[in-house]
């Protein structure tokens, strides 16, 4: 009877754990997680840039279909873009036969809900931010963002949003060829321009150098990325919108916003005058 016990305390050790194991097992679990983890974290928000571009890409291709029938371009920001390209916007009817929606047909999570505009000013996660020259940033309020020609000014404000549930930015053609031809408009503060200058000739024969803006026959599309930041202009404070510098094939593999994230869009390096690498453009492709 003594060895049938004995046998069986034997056994026991055997079958059961030590506390060493365990904790090798534990390490192991943890040393596994840290790996996985960021890796599907960044996997992702990489997989919200690529929605992103799509979408974008999209959007771009709509506008150009819908001018190609209408020679007209939808006016600037994403909410007209949702009411004129699905089909309700009668006064796009009566102003061309050729007409014909649904131009892009949009998801219920691509189109804010009514009442976005008390959300975007009471909660920070719907808000779009700029980072000014100084390196800080501050909050864009509702009026600078949404800015509502007097013909639609009874639309409900429900712009198209990108997949971090933020207004993407759309600039009609119509607003950057103001902002070229130096007449100005509502939208100068959030034009991107590009380092390419044209020459204009004065009606005195003067000839002034003029930056070009990016998209300017096809509009700007834009979502400000992860971090909800985009930046100030590089020009001097006497100048509005923003700058991108060019080279935005350039893959330098670093995070220069400091936002924890390398984009695959734009790598370009530079100080707090660039726009961040996360915002996701259609003047990238």
């Amino acid at each position: 009877m003594n060895l049938k016990l004995l046998t069986s305390r034997n056994s026991n050790r055997k079958t059961a754990f030590t506390l060493i194991e365990m904790l090798i097992v534990i390490g192991i679990i943890l040393v596994l997680v840290a790996i996985v983890v960021p890796n599907y974290v960044n996997y992702l928000q990489r997989a919200r840039y690529a929605r992103t571009s799509v979408f974008l890409k999209g959007l771009k291709a709509a506008v150009a279909n819908y001018h190609t029938d209408t020679t007209q371009w939808p006016p600037s920001g994403s909410e007209h873009l949702y009411v004129i390209l699905s089909g309700l916007a009668p006064f796009s009817a009566q102003s061309s036969i050729r007409y014909k929606p649904p131009y892009d047909e949009f998801n219920v999570t691509d189109v804010a809900q009514a009442g976005f505009d008390t959300k975007y000013s009471s909660e920070s996660t719907a808000r779009l931010s700029l980072r000014t020259l100084s390196g800080g940033t501050t909050p864009l309020s509702i009026g600078e963002i949404q800015i509502t020609p007097n013909y639609l000014s009874g639309l409900a404000y429900r712009p198209l949003l990108d997949p971090w549930s933020r207004p993407i930015i759309y600039i009609s053609p119509d607003d950057l060829v103001r902002r070229y031809k130096g007449l100005g408009s509502a939208w100068d503060h959030l034009i991107a321009m590009s380092d390419e200058k044209a020459i204009i000739i004065g009606p005195n024969g003067t000839r002034e150098e003029r930056l070009v803006p990016y998209g300017l026959n096809s509009g700007q599309f834009y979502s400000t990325g992860k971090d909800g930041t985009t930046a100030e202009t590089g020009f001097g404070s006497n100048l509005e919108g923003f700058f991108q510098p060019g080279n935005l094939t350039q893959d330098d593999r670093k995070d220069n916003d400091f936002d924890n994230f390398v984009d695959e869009t734009d790598f370009k390096s530079g100080g707090p005058n660039t726009v961040p690498e996360d915002d996701i453009n259609s003047w990238s492709f």
